[in-house]
């Protein structure tokens, strides 16, 4: 919608309630009428201004009913502003009315000042008659609420006809809805002059807003201001002579120096800062990720406020809409009501309001209560758009980060070597790289998988890290990428590319050779066309599944390449174990040690949830950590570990033995265990499973073991750092011929 440039006497009468303008030697004020009662029939000028017409694309919306010639009643396109000012000129003067009382209570006639004829309905239309018609030249206006006057007269409603016609016809039933405005002289004499300012003493108004002094009207009364906007008032430009509001207002000239409410949600000085109700928000469709919240407002209370975005296109109004485009300024008021904020077309007296949708933005009735979200709703935005999380762009929480910030590429997280991360496939349904299988051994290439981010994902065979060479290694088998997307003990150097498509810019993890890695949405491999896109999470902790033991409690053994914070839950315990103590019957006992502070890394542990969570997530630690006594009986491995059976003498796993849950020999002839488990081994040649001893008489716990695999006979010998050994010790987990076995 376009603003004419003498807005000045139209902004005062949708703001502060009175307009005026002055040409040759009157000054006229523009009245609107509240009410049928209102309406004056002593000889006052009125005009009768179109609110809202059938058709919301009217070009005549907002236009006035004209005696046009002696015989048509019809719209004409024009403001406020332009009627007011020209009172006086023969071609305004068609606008204007006066009201004669009609044959009945509440009814008129309408005598055009243009012409001394009255408006009279004849025929299936509307012309003018020189004698008032007590039938057909009776009018009735009804006020409809917040739509305005709708226009009766005969038996018809006087309505616009058409989507663009500045004609009007009858119908049975009002779509037209008009204001009806007394347009009168005011005394030059008594009169106060206002001009305003911002907080910061610059001036919104060149030429004074003039007010009708009365002798009862206060000065704050007349200064007309918002409801939303606080003053000071002065009778010097120099702000020297304070005088109050509550005073009666002499004729005389005021500054005004005006600042917002406290709780005022926009922002005026240039920044960015998103705008909604809390749970929408107005948004540029065209731009991606966190810059389509990036919403800057200038202007102020008097002159209207215009909106635009991050690429610097205006929020204007269109046909079907309200969106940011290119060229067209259109403004916008405030208006403060019911203890919410809300905006609408600057000018525009419809009744409108800014409503916004999850894609999209209107006007409408009812509006959007908007409120200023920056630093304070940060996180929600950021919620919106999870890949906002990830390393390249944001995470939430950072500690002062606003949308000023994050739009000038500040606050971003990077890289650093010794950090661990989360790879996440955005193009799998955010499916996240994991390793369960060790692949130091060059003959046995590795299954790298992508497991559901949601349930078994953020475990510690999806940790990564970025060393310092350009290696991405597991932190499980320390084994990195090579060429051919494997994970290898002579892997190679990889890079980061930026893959900007999705709603957030992703990486494309470049392998040598030029290939990049790519997903299938299970498994990972090499491909020299076109790489998934990553997103990197800095990884906070571990998720470890528990498995329910039947006595109201649940549990799991962990063995971590990471230092862990001791809990992450109340009701979560984390035991190591100090010992073994010959027991009663078919079990020996398990003498656990609870434990509170942070835990070394390779450190075997026992987890006990007391309310039989399904999953514990551990908290990593930047201290080394505790470690369990040298003699601890418990055994833990990194890595996925394949026994044969006939090495697997003495090996003891966490499960249940009719209703006692301990460690004890599984059932299978050859077993696989989980990477990140731990285990017992007997030494004595017994066959007794051990129960868990927790120094209070309890016993507890079921873990899971998986069966499977094919045992290794004959090949050199190597720790589970990849170095070869010469000699085993008792107890001990290595690899040999890529299988991975334990020395009795």
């Amino acid at each position: 919608m376009k603003k004419i440039k003498a807005f000045l006497l139209f902004c005062l009468l949708s703001l502060l309630g009175s307009t005026t303008a002055a040409v040759a030697q009157t000054t006229y004020e523009a009245t609107s009428a509240g009410d049928v009662a209102d309406i004056k029939t002593d000889g006052t000028a009125y005009v009768i201004q179109q609110k809202t017409g059938p058709y919301s694309t009217s070009t005549y919306k907002n236009a006035f009913i004209s005696m046009n010639g002696t015989k048509s009643v019809v719209l004409a396109k024009a403001t406020l502003d332009e009627v007011v000012a020209n009172r006086e000129t023969d071609s305004y003067a068609k606008l204007y009315f006066t009201f004669e009382p009609g044959p009945e209570d509440g009814t008129f006639y309408l005598k055009s000042l243009s012409t001394g004829q009255y408006v009279n309905y004849n025929n299936y239309s509307f012309s003018s008659t020189d004698e008032p018609d007590a039938t057909t030249g009776k009018v009735v206006f009804q006020l409809d609420g917040a739509k305005g006057f709708s226009f009766y007269i005969g038996c018809v409603y006087l309505n616009q006809n058409g989507s663009s016609s500045p004609f009007l016809d009858y119908n049975t039933s009002p779509s037209s809805y008009f204001d009806i405005i007394a347009v009168t002289p005011q005394s030059a004499t008594a009169k106060a002059d206002f001009y305003y300012f911002d907080a910061d003493g610059h001036a919104l108004n060149v030429e004074a807003a003039t007010r009708s002094v009365d002798g009862a009207k206060t000065v704050a009364e007349l200064a007309g201001l918002p409801n939303y906007v606080t003053a000071t008032y002065f009778t010097d430009e120099s702000f020297g002579t304070e005088v109050s509001g509550d005073e009666v207002a002499a004729a005389a000239t005021y500054y005004v120096r005006t600042a917002y409410l406290a709780d005022f949600p926009f922002v005026l000085d240039g920044s960015f800062f998103t705008l909604g109700d809390g749970t929408t928000f107005l948004f540029s469709k065209e731009l991606e990720g966190i810059q389509r919240y990036a919403v800057r407002m200038d202007g102020d209370w008097l002159n209207g406020f215009a909106l635009s975005d991050f690429t610097g296109k205006n929020l204007n109004t269109n046909t079907y809409n309200v969106s940011f485009e290119e060229g067209n300024t259109d403004k916008w008021a405030v208006a403060y009501t019911g203890g919410g904020y809300f905006l609408q077309p600057y000018g525009s007296s419809d009744g409108e309001y800014l409503r916004l949708g999850s894609t999209n933005a209107l006007l409408a009735p009812t509006g959007s209560v908007l409120s200023r979200c920056d630093e304070a709703v940060i996180d929600s935005v950021l919620l919106d758009y999870p890949t906002a999380h990830y390393v390249g762009t944001y995470f939430r929480g950072q500690s002062g980060l606003t949308l000023d910030a994050m739009l000038a590429g500040e606050g971003k997280v990077q890289l650093q070597a010794g950090k661990y991360y989360y790879l996440v496939c955005a193009d799998e349904a955010e499916r996240v790289l994991t390793s369960s299988y060790s692949t130091i051994d060059a003959a046995s290439e590795a299954t790298d998988l992508l497991a559901s981010a949601e349930k078994e994902g953020l475990t510690c065979a999806a940790l990564w890290q970025f060393t310092a060479d350009g290696l991405l290694s597991n932190a499980n088998t320390g084994a990195a990428f090579d060429e051919a997307g494997h994970l290898s003990d002579a892997g190679t150097a990889t890079s980061l590319s930026i893959k900007a498509d999705g709603i957030l810019p992703t990486w494309s993890i470049l392998l040598s050779g030029g290939s990049s890695l790519c997903s299938n949405g299970s498994t990972v491999y090499a491909d020299t066309e076109a790489g998934s896109g990553w997103l990197i999470l800095e990884a906070e902790g571990v998720t470890v599944p528990l498995t329910a033991g039947g006595d109201g409690s649940s549990y799991a053994t962990l063995c971590a390449p990471v230092a862990l914070q001791a809990a992450a839950f109340d009701d979560v315990v984390v035991y190591t174990a100090k010992g073994t103590a010959a027991g009663e019957g078919d079990f020996d006992a398990l003498l656990l040690d609870a434990q509170t502070e942070p835990i070394a890394a390779g450190t075997p542990m026992i987890l006990v949830s007391k309310s039989a969570a399904a999953s514990a997530t551990l908290d990593l630690s930047d201290a080394a950590g505790v470690t369990a006594d040298a003699g601890s009986p418990l055994l833990g491995t990194s890595c996925a570990l394949r026994v044969a059976a006939e090495e697997a003498g003495g090996l003891l796993t966490l499960g249940k033995s009719g209703k006692v849950v301990g460690f004890f020999a599984p059932s299978a002839e050859a077993l696989t265990l989980a990477a990140n488990s731990a285990y017992v081994v007997r030494t004595d040649g017994s066959d007794k499973g051990y129960m868990l001893d927790f120094g209070d008489g309890t016993n507890t716990g079921i873990g899971a073991v998986t069966i499977g695999g094919a045992a290794a006979t004959d090949a050199p010998l190597y720790d589970l750092s990849g170095r070869r050994v010469q000699s085993a010790v008792r107890g001990g987990v290595y690899v040999r011929g890529g299988r991975k076995l334990i020395v009795r």
